[in-house]
């Protein structure tokens, strides 16, 4: 990483803006704003930033794009993520399929975008279940990690999302369900943290 490779501003410094640095800081972005008002859609304005976006996630050390700025603006990720690695998990999931392992059916182009980049909570068309930001990243969690080894007591099967899931019930949910499996409480709160 650069050792200039900084957050836009820090949670332990004050930071003196100059109009100059603000001047600068426009230039960079506003050929990216020049060219989302020549898309013709939130699909094709989805498409394009999750283009820059793997773009970044692929090597972050040497990609500048609009990915890294608002990156930047995430000043404790963003300084977490510089002291760990060069590359960051790219984004598989491009919210145009229902997250829920039931149901995975399309998603109209309108309810990715508004989730994705809107922050928008919808409802699955299909099987009418709950989608946020929060509802992706736990059925991520959950495809990536359906299983972790606990030691002596075996393999513990995450358990599924609920047609409303949230982390604090998903969190109660993987607790019963290794009280299910016997696992002892110590066990259960180191896991969990509850």
């Amino acid at each position: 990483c650069y050792k200039t490779d900084k957050a836009i501003g820090s949670p332990a410094t004050k930071i003196v803006i100059t109009s100059a640095d603000v001047a600068t800081y426009l230039m960079h972005i506003k050929p990216v704003y020049d060219h989302m008002l020549t898309l013709e859609g939130p699909t094709e304005l989805l498409n394009y930033l999750s283009a820059l976006h793997a773009e970044y996630a692929a090597c972050r050390t040497t990609v500048r794009n609009f990915a890294h700025i608002v990156h930047q603006h995430n000043v404790v990720d963003y300084e977490n993520a510089v002291k760990t690695s060069t590359t960051l998990p790219t984004t598989t999931d491009d919210y145009s399929a229902c997250p829920h392992t039931t149901c995975q059916k399309p998603l109209p182009p309108s309810i990715a975008f508004g989730i994705r980049v809107g922050g928008a909570n919808k409802i699955c068309p299909g099987c009418n279940g709950a989608l946020s930001l929060e509802t992706f990243r736990l059925a991520a969690f959950r495809r990536d990690h359906p299983t972790f080894a606990n030691g002596k007591h075996g393999i513990v099967y995450m358990p599924m999302l609920t047609q409303n899931p949230s982390f604090s019930t998903y969190v109660q949910r993987v607790v019963e369900t290794l009280r299910a499996q016997s696992i002892p409480s110590a066990t259960v709160k180191a896991i969990t943290g509850t």
